[in-house]
């Protein structure tokens, strides 16, 4: 089992703030969940993130976007988010 610096480094995460972590990792824990989808509804809720205020978690999901971590699935606002690489797991 790999320590937690060591899942950072694996997952180039080391320059990312605790938000962009948890949101990382609520989408890996919902998308396992809902056939590889993560739904902003579900983001917004799950324990990992539900105290992230809403700028922030928009912030963060725009942030792992820009980083080919995470990409937007639909139109513009439909809210669905998947992980870019099928390897990322926790």
């Amino acid at each position: 089992m790999m320590a937690l610096n060591e899942i950072e480094e694996h997952l180039e995460l080391q320059a990312n703030s605790q938000n962009e972590k948890l949101i990382l990792a609520s989408i890996i824990l919902i998308a396992e969940e809902h056939s590889g989808s993560a739904y902003i509804d579900y983001i917004k809720t799950h324990p990992l993130t539900a105290k992230i205020p809403l700028p922030s978690l928009y912030r963060g999901l725009n942030v792992l976007i820009e980083q080919k971590k995470i990409y937007h699935i639909g139109r513009e606002r439909s809210g669905v988010y998947a992980l870019s690489d099928d390897d990322i797991t926790l």
